[in-house]
């Protein structure tokens, strides 16, 4: 993938990782099988420790970098800063996508949630996440490193936990 991008672009300046999966049965936690599981950390961990190694790889051989990551955001980051390569996470709460849509088909009850948990009631939309990661990804970021960014509506402020 990240080859073809290089081929096809002549470089990467920017990389943003945001795949993810969850355990494809609906089943709760409790009730899955390590297969799922597994499923689970191969795209979502180690999926993005691969493509963050190929990413850093293709940038380290160019002059100027920047960089988006889900997570690893701190040990990455202050790995590679040095090189001029930042490395920060977005980190959304509830983002309407087809995956959560059909989580909120299967149970309602995740709407209630949300309305109880994030203070303007809603699940963010895919473009407020999208702007956050246009923002990091631009000159305006420069000397920001190591962050990770809540998009959460101050929904972790709001949560207290006794």
């Amino acid at each position: 993938m990240v080859d073809v991008a290089v081929k096809e672009f002549g470089r990467i300046d920017y990389a943003v990782n945001g795949a993810g999966v969850d355990n494809r049965t609906g089943a709760p936690f409790a009730e899955s099988v390590p297969n799922d599981y597994g499923h689970v950390m191969n795209v979502n961990a180690n999926g993005l420790m691969l493509c963050v190694r190929a990413e850093i790889e293709a940038m380290l051989a160019q002059e100027s970098r920047q960089y988006a990551s889900r997570s690893g955001t701190r040990d990455v980051a202050l790995d590679h800063a040095k090189d001029g390569i930042c490395i920060n996470s977005v980190c959304p709460t509830w983002v309407r996508t087809p995956l959560v849509d059909e989580e909120c088909r299967k149970n309602p009850a995740v709407l209630g949630m949300v309305e109880a948990l994030v203070p303007n009631k809603r699940m963010a939309d895919a473009e407020e996440v999208v702007e956050a990661i246009v923002f990091l990804a631009s000159p305006a970021s420069s000397y920001i490193n190591g962050t990770s960014l809540m998009i959460d509506a101050a929904a972790t402020l709001s949560v207290r936990l006794t």
